[in-house]
């Protein structure tokens, strides 16, 4: 019992003298880009374009969500009839077909109204797809 609690405390002594020092330049690098940060005066005309980027964030949003509302119900549907198929290589087909039409639906819509794409403040890149997907 006593070799267990003596390599307790020396395993615990051993990771705080390992933490000080990360712990520590992790503290000066993060308070420096802090204090490096300048930010934009707040006149009249930056706190407008504020509020005219809310207002289109605003007018497109329920487009966006039903526009993802209906490709993923779509997409749902379709995955619940290739999980029914008993062949593989069918089911492999259905969902590649389905996850296509999925991406292929976004992608229109999206390029069917460019000001949606406003409202999506992550995810897509300029052409319409995932960041992960170039």
């Amino acid at each position: 019992m006593k070799r267990f609690i003596a390599a307790g405390v020396l395993t615990g002594l051993s990771a705080l003298a390992l933490a000080a020092p990360i712990a520590g330049a992790q503290g000066v690098g993060s308070s420096a880009s802090a204090q490096a940060r300048v930010r934009p005066s707040l006149t009249q005309e930056n706190v407008q374009k504020m509020i005219d980027k809310h207002n289109k964030f605003l007018t497109n949003i329920d487009a966006v969500v039903s526009l993802f509302k209906n490709a993923t119900t779509t997409h749902r549907d379709a995955l619940v009839a290739a999980s029914n198929m008993t062949d593989a290589t069918a089911r492999k087909a259905a969902v590649k077909s389905a996850n296509e039409a999925y991406r292929t639906t976004i992608q229109n819509g999206l390029k069917a109204n460019p000001d949606l794409k406003f409202a999506m403040h992550f995810g897509l890149n300029k052409e319409g797809r995932g960041s992960k997907n170039k």
